[in-house]
């Protein structure tokens, strides 16, 4: 860190790592703060930064039994489906590359301002494209190309997925925070506003070079499920309003928050509604050291929207005679695929707490 002039620092950083996986990497961090008055500042950071695979991308292996639609019946039918490592047979036998490391550049432009001695406000821009990301293909069956029909006959599945180095994204997004710190109710009250808004886009899907699979279509290798589980599956904004009241023994904590919109394409497209969810805190301090609590997380039960798409057989499965193959309550009520804030409801708590 170094202070250029009197109102302006600056401060850089250089990282090198190696893996054993994929090799070396160098990422750098520049960063600087200008304090245009005593009460109004500019920030902002310039970085390189690199996801390596994760364990599960490495060394995930599996073979499972699957209903798919026929294409030609329409009926479901039982399909042989691998999710195969890239160091497997079947990939080495397609010339499917090893994966390498997520690549990103990074930006960011803020202002910071002290309204008052106790109101202060920052909002953020931020700016994240990755290149090279690593996305699961889509089911990818026989009749697509001759060297991947080899591969899936001598391995006996009817259809494989692989983590690929397969797509170019963008992300922006903006952050606002505001605090208000005051006294009223014989205490003192601290309230926090917090918002988030991100966009993602996919902006270029592709397969590695040398893959086996640069004949295939990039629309068959990369469904619309997975360019939507980058874009759709979380909310694009997230609002948090929450007050901390404090007098002597008494400590209370009351946070209001807000998950927007969001959209899941499993077969279907469905929208998810915003919610917001309560949660509120009581603590007293009996003694110095010992303290009890009540409270709750999400206090008024609020559930996400019912899940619509994949439950249009209500339970069942029939074959093309109409008789019942499967028949099931136990159908999601609520997406498996995406929850923000999960679908188990109200949780109540009481508690005690003793420092030593």
């Amino acid at each position: 860190m170094r202070r250029i002039i009197e109102d302006v620092i600056l401060s850089g950083a250089l990282r090198y790592d190696n893996y054993k996986g994929f090799g070396d990497t160098v990422n750098f961090k520049l960063a600087g703060n200008w304090s245009i008055t005593d009460d109004i500042s500019l920030r902002g950071a310039l970085s390189s930064g690199f996801r390596a695979p994760s364990m599960q991308q490495l060394y995930f292996n599996n073979i499972s039994t699957q209903f798919v639609v026929d294409d030609v019946t329409g009926n479901l039918v039982a399909e042989e489906v691998g999710t195969f490592r890239n160091d497997s047979t079947l990939a080495q036998s397609l010339g499917i590359p090893k994966l390498t490391e997520g690549k990103s550049q990074n930006r960011s432009l803020g202002i910071v301002y002290n309204v008052t001695d106790n109101i202060n406000v920052t909002l953020d821009y931020y700016s994240i494209d990755i290149d090279d990301r690593i996305v699961i293909s889509n089911r990818l069956g026989k009749g697509l190309s001759p060297s991947l029909d080899a591969a899936l006959i001598s391995s006996g599945a009817g259809a494989g997925q692989f983590f690929l180095n397969g797509a170019d994204t963008e992300t922006q997004g903006i952050d606002f925070v505001a605090t208000w710190n005051t006294e009223g109710l014989g205490g003192t009250l601290d309230f926090t506003l917090a918002a988030n808004f991100t966009k993602t886009d996919v902006v270029s899907l592709f397969t590695p070079a040398g893959s086996g699979l640069e004949t295939v279509p990039v629309e068959d290798v990369f469904s619309d499920q997975e360019i939507s589980i980058i874009e759709e599956w979380q909310p694009e904004d997230r609002i948090n309003l929450s007050a901390l009241y404090q007098r002597d023994d008494w400590t209370v904590n009351l946070s209001l928050n807000r998950f927007g919109e969001y959209t899941v394409e499993d077969g279907g497209r469905q929208t998810y509604g915003a919610e917001i969810l309560t949660d509120v805190k009581v603590n007293y301090f009996i003694t110095e050291n010992l303290s009890v609590n009540i409270g709750a997380n999400n206090l008024f039960d609020v559930y996400p929207d019912e899940n619509t798409i994949g439950n249009s057989r209500t339970g069942t499965i029939v074959d093309a005679q109409g008789n019942t193959i499967v028949s099931s309550p136990g159908v999601f009520k609520y997406s498996r695929r995406s929850a923000p804030f999960g679908f188990n409801g109200a949780y109540y708590y009481l508690g005690a707490e003793y420092r030593f």
